[in-house]
């Protein structure tokens, strides 16, 4: 530790030296310092600092002699301001964060400390006070407390809503349902006054309401090409907020903002969540992330339930379309073999890629050959009466169909001019969504036919018998007996020449009745 010399103490300074460095100290601080005489009638200002004439805006000439409370306020803590008139009355220290007003009008944080000067009797004459600007620590402070509360509100949203809609994907066993449940879920939410859920037909524009509370008469339009928060959340994908309830909500009062919400799968809107609160900062980014997430599972679900039941359906919607655009792949295709090129609809899936088995008309080998060393999409397969290619479909309106919409292919026939596809689709929506799709794609798309038709998904007894009738008696006796023999088992129990002789015939002749009859129960199986 250095000692400092004796000449160097303050009190070595005469009694004019110190007062006059103290005042120094004092106008010069970079806080502000006032002094105030409570002996004196309303406790007035006696001393002010030029930091406090900075921080305040005030002259100095203007509030000497009036009470320090003429930076009080409309927005001024009274309890803060009680506290500091209480340490006056018991001669005490004490400090305070309040919120102060500048001469200007302008709000800012102040903290205040005070504390009693004690004069030879022992009485507190005088009162100090520091003061101290802490606006942007107090916004920053109140900003992270605001974070912190919003924050927690969301994690509440996530731990109610989430497991909710959660269940509802997992147990709902058909779109009706689960759309009930979403909407009722909603609804059930604090701070949620109404919920309701709808339907979206994007070849009418309408979006009609089909479950939950406050539902508006019939169908909302959602204009196409024109500026509205449907057409902008159709458009994007992304939840729109919007002040207006009466365009919404039947018989609601009181709301002051709506939440619409995409319930989308991939880039297909299956419909729309409405949400009504009275309150206006509860939409904020983090809750809209949430409902975001929460349309697209139920996006996901709707695609995934419409898959489902697309399996065996009794009807479905019948798509024909004929697409004469030369840049159509398949009409490429065709054009580059100068032939027809079919398909009956089988599709494989293989790491997101759908391939289609394409067989070509009368064709060259050599030209099957150049076309394939030429497309790294077709892989030669092979075939006897007819050259049968993998086609790997690239990326376009076909595969996307393939892979998103709940549809199934179910045949198409390709020339150099145009390409014709039959689909099958689960619902209106989404055979709506399909032509939708290559119409943007391509020219010249011609819808040929829109229609109901019933399917022949059929199960059990009614599988059986339809099969049955496509199969000869020989196919179905050499189907039985390899069936009941185990020849499809591995190790096989029994070979073919037994069973053919078992039915009196060559073993050629046994494996072309069994071959046939394969092929037919398949094809029911997949077609079907």
């Amino acid at each position: 530790m250095v000692e400092q010399p004796a000449e160097a103490q303050i009190e070595q300074l005469s009694v004019e030296e110190e007062l006059h460095l103290k005042e120094d100290a004092m106008d010069g601080a970079p806080v502000g310092i006032t002094i105030s005489d409570s002996m004196l009638p309303d406790n007035p200002l006696i001393y002010v600092n030029e930091s406090f004439l900075d921080i305040t805006g005030y002259d100095r000439d203007k509030i000497l002699g009036t009470n320090c409370r003429f930076l009080q306020g409309e927005d001024t803590d009274q309890e803060a301001v009680a506290k500091m008139g209480q340490a006056v009355s018991e001669e005490a220290e004490t400090a305070v964060e309040i919120k102060n007003y500048r001469k200007n009008g302008e709000l800012f944080w102040n903290r205040i400390e005070i504390a009693p000067i004690w004069d030879d009797s022992g009485s507190a004459r005088y009162f100090v006070g520091y003061q101290a600007d802490v606006t942007d620590r107090k916004e920053a402070e109140l900003a992270l407390a605001a974070e912190r509360e919003t924050l927690d509100h969301v994690l509440s949203r996530v731990a109610s809503l989430v497991p909710a809609i959660a269940e509802a994907i997992i147990h709902s066993d058909s779109r009706d349902a689960l759309e009930s449940t979403i909407a009722e879920r909603f609804a059930d939410q604090p701070d949620i006054e109404a919920a309701w859920l709808g339907q979206y037909n994007p070849s009418t524009g309408l979006l009609r309401p089909v479950a939950g509370t406050n539902q508006p008469a019939g169908g909302i339009s959602v204009p196409d090409g024109e500026s509205s928060p449907l057409s902008e959340l159709v458009g994007s994908g992304s939840v729109e907020l919007v002040t207006e309830s009466a365009d919404y909500f039947s018989d609601l009062g009181g709301v002051a903002a709506t939440a619409l919400i995409p319930l989308q799968y991939r880039d297909t809107v299956y419909g729309v969540l409405a949400a009504a609160t009275s309150q206006t900062d509860l939409f904020d980014e983090r809750e809209t992330v949430v409902m975001q997430a929460v349309g697209q599972a139920t996006g996901a679900a709707i695609n995934a339930l419409e898959r489902v039941s697309l399996t065996g359906a009794q009807t479905v919607i019948e798509t024909r379309l004929e697409i004469a655009d030369p840049t159509m792949p398949l009409v490429e295709l065709a054009d580059t073999l100068s032939s027809e090129v079919t398909a009956d609809g089988q599709v494989a899936v293989s790491d997101g890629d759908p391939t289609l088995l394409l067989r070509l008309g009368d064709v060259p080998a050599a030209a099957v050959a150049d076309a394939v060393s030429r497309t790294p999409d077709i892989t030669l397969i092979g075939g006897s009466e007819e050259t049968v290619v993998e086609w790997t479909v690239p990326e376009g309106p076909l595969s996307r169909s393939l892979v998103e919409d709940a549809v199934r292919l179910d045949g198409l026939s390709a020339t150099p001019s145009s390409v014709r596809l039959r689909f099958g689709a689960a619902s209106e929506h989404m055979a709506n969504t399909v032509v939708g799709r290559f119409r943007d794609g391509y020219d010249g798309t011609e819808l040929l036919a829109f229609r109901e038709r019933t399917s022949g998904g059929q199960r059990g007894p009614e599988f059986r018998e339809a099969v049955t009738e496509e199969l000869t008696d020989r196919q179905l006796e050499a189907l039985q007996k390899a069936h009941l023999s185990g020849f499809f088992e591995w190790p096989r129990s029994v070979e073919g020449e037994s069973l053919a002789s078992a039915m009196d015939i060559h073993p050629s002749t046994f494996h072309q009745h069994l071959r046939a009859a394969e092929r037919k129960l398949i094809t029911a199986y997949f077609d079907r």
